[in-house]
Order: structure tokens, then sequence, then C-alpha cells
């Protein structure tokens, strides 16, 4: 059991870098209007006895910033794709954890002053599921 939840907790250390640390770009042209946006992400993890609270935060989005930067989180992860179809935003990403490979998988799908999607983690036969959702709330400060 404790070598179970040891994974599960090196899985949400790679999820939480991955959502920090890649940043955003404004590489493709999105449906997405500039602004404040509050942006939530809630994660799921399968087998846990409850559900992780939901993060939130506020951000000011703009034409450098607007979409999801995949990127290296560190020398030991490789950007295996990134597309745009229609709306939806998707990216692909692997990484070399030390104890096995890490794959990841995310869509956002984007409507002028909301967007939805997800990205999902693969890791030693566990995977991690985070919602993301996000609205405009008014100008950049």
């Amino acid at each position: 059991m404790g070598g179970k939840m040891q994974r599960k907790k090196r899985i949400s250390v790679v999820i939480m870098a991955l959502m920090t640390i890649g940043g955003w770009s404004g590489e493709p042209d999105i449906d997405m209007k500039e602004g404040k946006w509050e942006i939530t992400v809630q994660m799921e993890m399968p087998g846990m006895p409850m559900s992780m609270p939901a993060m939130t935060s506020v951000q000011c989005l703009t034409g450098e910033n607007k979409t999801p930067k995949v990127s290296a989180a560190s020398g030991n992860c490789r950007v295996v794709r990134t597309e745009m179809k229609g709306k939806t935003y998707m990216w692909d990403v692997e990484c070399d954890t030390g104890e096995g490979k890490n794959i990841s998988h995310g869509e956002i799908t984007y409507m002028g002053d909301t967007f939805s999607g997800f990205f999902k983690v693969q890791q030693g036969g566990i995977t991690v599921t985070n919602r993301m959702k996000g609205r405009r709330i008014g100008p950049c400060d």
C-alpha cells in the first residue's frame, strides 16, 4: 500500500510541475478574449478515499499567454505533440521520472469568454485526470 501512495504523491508533484512550470504561450490562434480570468482545476485520482479540493486562481491572459505553453518541466521530459483542431488545443508530453515513463495528454476548448478541458497523466498503472475550466471576469488590472 505504501508504494502505491508514494507513486500517487510523485504523480501529483509531476502534475503540479506541468501546471505551474509550463506557463502559458500565445502560439495558436484561439477564440479567447483577453482579460482577467478565473481558472479552476479539479484533480481526480482513482482509489483516493476523498476527492482533492479544486484549486482556483485568477490570471491576466493576453496574446502572449492565452494557451498552455507545453514545455518540458525538467530535462527528462519531451513534448510529443501540440495541435489546434477547431477550437480545441491538444498536447502530449512524455517524461522519464527515474521510476518509469510518465505520459500526459491534454485538451482545452476555447469559447470566447470561457474555456474547459482536461489533462491526464499516466504512470505505473495510475491515471490522474485534471479537469479545467475558466471564465473571463473582466479586464486586466
